[in-house]
């Protein structure tokens, strides 16, 4: 890892906070990015005195008017990092920080045949010429895993080569939401999509370490370039859309409702299986997956048979994943 030079007086604990977060497997970009920003605002907001006092937390966390709740508490959860590293060294004045609403915002799901004509537009896709001819591909298969899979943004474009096993038809995802690690496994049809994916990318990258290699060396691609470039390919999907749109995001949403809905049509016990979905997704309770089945029409009456789960029941998918 690059050590970035930071300027304010807290500049040796940011250090020392990423070094130890390398040291510990995690990805820190991100992290340097915000920690940057946040050297930056001590300073130039007077707060340079050395301590991690509760008024610059409290500046800190004001939202910004280019930004929105879930970006505003990002950038306090990264900064959070920092005051708690600080008070694990036993040093003074390290502040406390409130995070915004928990409520979510409604979400837009897209329906089957609005995924289906999406998809058809980006297996078209070729990309500008001079760059790498897997980078043609690289789309179908990353958007796939959340539809398929239901993962999350990060989970998908961090994804390590070593972490695919072709073999067992599975994916390591390591340091996800919680620090937590978990196995996804795959669907036969998707794995040999994944298959043909990375024996194309090893021809130009043997011995990579990121599954979907970025056109610059040694990166995986940017989590907002990948938002933005979902935003191009469904403008041009559907050129004449009004209202809401879809993000990233709502390829898991979709992946959960299609589930569902799936299970109830086949005549199985979906509160039954709602365990298992839950843990598949990396959820840590089953509420957290009826949000996401909560987001569809409600009309059908779908989410009232789950919403009284009892929390226990969560015990019983324990070693399943």
């Amino acid at each position: 890892m690059i050590t970035p030079c930071f300027n304010s007086k807290l500049a040796p604990y940011m250090s020392a906070l990423l070094a130890e977060r390398d040291d510990s497997g995690f990805f820190t970009r991100d992290l340097i990015v915000c920690l940057k920003d946040f050297d930056t605002f001590i300073i130039e907001k007077g707060f340079d005195d050395g301590t991690f006092s509760q008024a610059l937390a409290d500046d800190w966390s004001i939202q910004r008017p280019t930004e929105n709740k879930a970006s505003r508490n990002s950038r306090i959860g990264r900064v959070k990092l920092l005051s708690e590293y600080m008070d694990s060294m036993g040093l003074p004045m390290c502040a406390s920080f409130e995070f915004g609403s928990s409520e979510h915002p409604k979400t837009y799901v897209p329906t089957r045949e609005e995924c289906s004509v999406l998809f058809s537009l980006i297996d078209k896709w070729k990309p500008v010429s001079g760059l790498p001819e897997y980078i043609s591909c690289t789309y179908s298969v990353l958007f796939r895993l959340y539809y398929c899979l239901g993962l999350r943004l990060n989970e998908a474009v961090e994804l390590q080569r070593k972490d695919v096993s072709f073999d067992c038809g599975i994916l390591y995802l390591r340091h996800s939401k919680g620090d937590k690690d978990r196995i996804v496994f795959v669907q036969d049809d998707l794995l040999d999509l994944m298959k043909r994916y990375d024996d194309k990318v090893s021809a130009y990258l043997p011995g990579r370490q990121w599954f979907f290699p970025s056109k610059k060396q040694g990166q995986h691609p940017w989590k907002h370039n990948v938002c933005r470039r979902f935003r191009q390919f469904w403008q041009l999907s559907f050129p004449d859309w009004t209202g809401k749109r879809p993000t990233v995001h709502s390829l898991r949403h979709a992946f959960v409702v299609y589930t569902v809905n799936d299970w109830v049509e086949d005549g199985k016990d979906a509160s039954a299986l709602f365990p298992y979905l839950s843990r598949f997704l990396g959820h840590a309770s089953i509420e957290d997956t009826m949000y996401y089945y909560h987001t569809w029409d409600t009309e059908t009456g779908a989410f009232a048979r789950f919403i009284d789960l009892p929390s226990a029941v969560e015990d019983e998918t324990e070693g399943w994943l």
